[in-house]
C-alpha cells in the first residue's frame, strides 16, 4: 500500500486510495470531485457505511466527526482496533475539545475548508504515512498540539492538554525521528513548489517569464541559493542557460567538473562557470537543466 525507503524516509506515492466519510452528501460529493483527479476516491455517507467499506486498501480516510448513525469518533476507534493500516484525518465542523488528545487521529481540520486545504490534508497524510511508527506518532502529537493551540479554546488550553501534548512530542524526539520529520518537511515544501510551478505555467505570458518564475520557485520554496535553467550540451559538458533566479537576461555558459548538472548538484561538487558574472553553483545551489516545457507563445501585442 505505502512504500518506505530502507532508511525509513518517505517515498513517492502513486494511485493513493482515499475514503471520504460525511453524512452530508453534498459535502462528501464536493470533496470527491476535488480529489478524484489525483486519487482513487470512495465515498461513504455515514459512519456505518464507512465501517463496512474501510479496509487495508485505503491509504487515507477523511472522517467527519458529528454523524447521526455512528459518530466519527467511533469509526476512528474501530479503524484502529481492527489494525487497519491507513492515515485518518478528522475533517469536521466540531472544534477540538479536551478529549481530542485521546483520539488516535493523524490530522484534525475544522470546516469550512477550501479545495486547496483538502488537497493539502491528503498530501500531508500521505507524506506521514511512509515514516516509521515512532515518527508517525511524533508527528501526530505535534499536529494535535497545533490543533489545540490554533483552536482558540481557552477551556482546552486551561486544562493543561496543550502542555501535555507538547511535552509528549518533545519526549518522542530522537535523531531518527528528527531526520524523518525533516524529510517530510522537505517533501512538503517540494509539493508546494510543484503547485507554484504549475500555476506559473498557467500565468506566464512567454517562455522567458516562465523560466524566471520556475527558477525563483526553486530558490523561494527550497533551500537553494541560486537556480538556472537551460539546455545541457553534453559535447561541451556545460549548461547553456536561458533563465535564472536573479532575473539576469544575459547568462554565460556554466561548465561542469564531473560530467553532468544533476550529479554535480546532488554530490555537492563545485560547478565552475565560464565567467565571473555568473554565480558559482555550489552544494547549496541547484541547476535545472534540459527541463521539458510545453510551448508557450509570446503574449499578444
Amino acid at each position: 500500500m505505502n512504500d518506505t525507503d530502507e532508511d525509513g524516509t518517505p517515498s513517492v506515492h502513486e494511485d493513493a486510495k482515499v475514503l471520504l466519510v460525511d453524512d452530508d452528501e453534498d459535502v462528501a460529493d464536493t470533496y470527491s470531485m476535488w480529489l478524484e483527479s489525483r486519487f482513487d476516491v470512495v465515498t461513504a455517507y455515514g459512519g456505518r457505511e464507512a465501517v463496512e467499506e474501510v479496509d487495508d486498501s485505503f491509504d487515507v480516510v477523511l472522517l467527519d466527526r458529528r454523524m447521526p448513525n455512528m459518530p466519527g469518533d467511533e469509526v476512528l476507534e474501530r479503524i484502529r482496533s481492527q489494525g487497519i493500516d491507513c492515515m485518518v484525518g478528522m475533517l469536521t465542523a466540531v472544534k477540538p475539545s479536551e478529549d481530542v488528545a485521546d483520539l488516535p487521529f493523524d490530522e484534525y481540520v475544522t470546516k469550512p475548508v477550501s479545495k486547496s486545504e483538502v488537497m493539502d490534508t491528503v498530501d500531508e497524510l500521505l507524506l506521514r504515512a511512509d515514516v516509521d511508527e515512532e515518527t508517525k506518532d511524533y508527528l501526530a502529537k505535534k499536529s494535535t498540539a497545533e490543533t489545540i493551540r490554533d483552536s482558540g479554546s481557552e477551556e482546552v488550553k486551561g486544562d493543561g492538554v496543550l502542555e501535555e501534548m507538547e511535552r509528549e512530542a518533545e519526549a518522542a524526539e530522537n535523531p531518527s525521528v528528527r531526520k524523518q520529520a525533516a524529510e517530510v518537511e522537505r517533501l512538503r515544501h517540494l509539493n508546494e513548489m510543484v503547485r507554484s510551478v504549475n500555476q506559473a505555467v498557467v500565468e506566464a505570458d512567454s517562455r522567458e517569464e516562465l523560466g524566471r518564475k520556475v527558477c525563483r520557485e526553486f530558490v523561494d520554496g527550497l533551500i537553494y541559493d541560486y537556480a538556472v535553467m537551460g539546455e545541457y550540451a553534453s559535447n561541451h559538458d556545460e549548461l547553456l542557460p536561458s533563465a535564472s533566479s536573479d532575473g539576469e537576461s544575459e547568462l554565460e555558459p556554466v561548465k561542469y567538473t564531473d560530467g553532468g548538472p544533476v550529479d554535480a548538484s546532488l554530490d555537492g561538487d563545485t560547478v565552475e562557470t565560464a565567467s565571473e558574472s555568473t554565480p558559482t553553483v555550489t552544494a547549496s545551489s541547484l541547476v535545472v537543466a534540459a527541463l521539458p516545457l510545453a510551448p508557450i507563445s509570446d503574449a499578444p501585442g
